[in-house]
């Protein structure tokens, strides 16, 4: 028997998705390798990690309305237009990056479980400038923005030889 979700629900299950998939890319990755890159324009593996969960903070704001909660270091070392740095010490430790993203995703993934239908078509809780339309294309684009990182991310396993995740 198969059961129909809502809207809000299939966002939701499509966004786990895709941070699942980046969570089994960024697993098994070499920590001396956190900085790599394939060239000085191409992001490293830590500042993935650092921008994605900036952003899961910037789109759970967007649903439950509570401050971002980023500091202004952490911003500049990973947010909308920061550049990966190819120094690790300029970095806080992968541990501790690692840490804040889960942290922001399991915020994120409670705000948007949270998210009712009735609420899905509400604006944003926060100023996007145009790019959320609605509290559930919060969701959706959670889901495209992971897939994006990890198609980088694909490509820096690649380029390293490292084994697939899959």
């Amino acid at each position: 028997m198969s059961t129909t979700l809502s809207a809000s629900k299939r966002s939701i299950e499509a966004a786990t998705f895709s941070h699942d998939m980046f969570v089994k890319l960024i697993n098994d990755f070499p920590a001396d390798k956190s900085v790599f890159q394939t060239s000085a324009t191409d992001n490293h593996l830590l500042w993935h990690i650092g921008h994605l969960a900036t952003t899961y903070a910037w789109f759970a704001s967007a649903l439950d309305g509570e401050p971002v909660g980023a500091t202004d270091h952490e911003n500049a070392l990973f947010g909308m237009g920061s550049k990966p740095l190819p120094d690790a010490k300029a970095y806080p430790s992968l541990i501790d990056v690692r840490t804040r993203f889960d942290a922001t995703w399991n915020r994120f993934a409670s705000a948007a479980a949270a998210l009712t239908d009735a609420d899905a078509g509400m604006p944003p809780k926060v100023e996007s400038g145009g790019f959320l339309k609605d509290r559930l294309d919060a969701v959706d684009k959670a889901a495209w923005h992971d897939g994006w990182h990890a198609g980088q991310v694909s490509g820096l396993r690649k380029a390293l030889g490292l084994k697939g995740a899959f």
